[in-house]
């Protein structure tokens, strides 16, 4: 979930690709999601994205999760960490990328229909992406720069590139937890300016909630779905157990970006 001085809407959550463990598909497919956040990340704003908010689990045929268990979300406590493309902890739904058009990822690669098939946002990997960690999901690639006076269809053809999970491997299931804050644990390049997004069950697709990371715990009532501006609408304490997808992303600006393994190692709930 890019942004904009003008209005624009934008797709962060969608999905593209479909974790080796199932993608989402939110952030450049069809994410549960879709990557709504278009624009320059600088300012804000919405750019289209791919679709996305699926996930397949490493033997899944795409569309719904698979390889996950159903039900509950499993495991307890406030932090979730990552193992072999899929969340371990108070979530457990498989991790997926998304990106836009013009966007370019180098890594993760799909496992089908051939090993190190590249992901875009219009081949999105239907089942067997393919991670370079396994205890982490991570990045690479490319998001050109923005012309100098970008309009509504420059950010949906390049809004950036996204990291996502969703909340259960049973993609109908939510986060059905309260929490009041929320942090990320992330290296590699860059993991300044980034933006954290949710999605709320139930919600289209292509409204997320952001907010761009300070690097600690933030107050999740301190998301919007204009994060860029503060004009829209805010998060609430009654969403939270409603969230189905978290994701990272990368928002293009008027200069090129080269994300170099960007790694997502944690998300840390607070109470």
């Amino acid at each position: 979930m890019n942004a904009r001085n003008i209005t624009m809407t934008k797709t962060s959550f969608a999905l593209t690709s479909l974790a080796v463990f199932g993608a989402f598909a939110i952030f450049a497919g069809a994410c549960s999601s879709s990557s709504d956040d278009n624009g320059p990340s600088s300012s804000g704003g919405k750019g289209a994205g791919g679709g996305g908010g699926h996930a397949t689990g490493p033997a899944g045929t795409g569309g719904g999760a698979t390889g996950g268990s159903g039900g509950a979300v499993s495991g307890g406590g406030n932090t979730v960490t990552f193992a072999n493309g899929a969340a371990v902890g108070p979530m457990n739904g498989w991790g997926w990328i998304a990106l836009g058009s013009l966007d370019v990822v180098t890594d993760p690669t799909c496992d089908t229909p051939a090993v190190g098939t590249a992901i875009t946002k219009d081949a999105a990997c239907k089942e067997g992406t393919h991670w370079n960690a396994t205890d982490a999901l991570c990045i690479t690639g490319t998001i050109p720069a923005l012309p100098s006076n970008p309009m509504q269809p420059d950010y949906d053809a390049n809004w950036g590139l996204q990291i996502g999970v969703n909340t259960n491997a049973d993609d109908s299931i939510a986060l059905g937890q309260s929490f009041s804050t929320i942090a990320i644990v992330v290296d590699g390049s860059p993991t300044a300016g980034l933006r954290i997004e949710l999605h709320r069950q139930g919600d289209p697709e292509a409204t997320t909630y952001c907010a761009t990371n300070s690097g600690a715990a933030m107050n999740l009532t301190s998301f919007n779905t204009a994060c860029w501006d503060g004009t829209g609408t805010a998060f609430t304490a009654d969403d939270v157990p409603k969230i189905d997808k978290v994701g990272i992303q990368v928002s293009s600006v008027k200069t090129p970006i080269t994300v170099a393994n960007l790694c997502w190692h944690q998300i840390v709930f607070g109470n």
